[in-house]
């Protein structure tokens, strides 16, 4: 199938799901439960109680009421609700911390730092707190890519996070010189 630019992006969304207390993911870490890998969906943040986990590391562990904050296209999303049941929609906050969660597109230029370099090189999640849930290159949607992917002029990544984390991507993208 062949998407429009920018076609793509628009059909992520995000949303939230409550892990009830009976649910098969309890316990289980993100790197076992490979959320990516298995249903193409991308963890962006988990809400514990009033604690919030934005951009959690694979050795994170689920625990039961944990609200998990997700970015995907809806047939992913489909995927994700099989696996952990109880969908909750993104609409209902109680008493917990707002996340603010937005997506965001980065093209990456002519002579920018990150062309030749892999997304585990460049320490992109650990160092702007931001998660790359998709990348378009040459028209074409890319969502299933390891830490390895290498970048090239002129790919799109579309960045999953906080806006004030976006934002901070976006404008120290050259601290990422090695």
């Amino acid at each position: 199938e062949d998407l429009v630019k920018g076609e793509f992006f628009t059909s992520i969304h995000i949303e939230e799901y409550e892990i009830s207390p009976n649910s098969p993911i309890i316990g289980k870490s993100l790197l076992e439960l490979q959320f990516k890998q298995k249903t193409g969906v991308s963890v962006i943040t988990i809400l514990r109680g009033n604690r919030k986990i934005n951009i959690p590391d694979a050795n994170e562990h689920i625990y039961p009421y944990d609200k998990l904050i997700v970015a995907g296209c809806d047939e992913e999303l489909q995927r994700l609700t099989a696996s952990i049941e109880n969908k909750k929609s993104a609409n209902c906050y109680d008493e917990v911390p707002q996340h603010h969660i937005s997506l965001s597109q980065f093209e990456i230029e002519n002579e920018s730092s990150l062309i030749g370099k892999s997304i585990k090189e460049l320490k992109i999640r650990e160092k702007t707190e931001t998660l790359i849930v998709g990348i378009e290159r040459n028209n074409e949607s890319i969502i299933n890519f390891s830490s390895d992917f290498i970048f090239r002029e002129n790919d799109v990544l579309l960045l999953a996070g906080e806006q004030e984390k976006l934002d901070v991507f976006d404008k120290n993208i050259h601290t990422f010189d090695s």
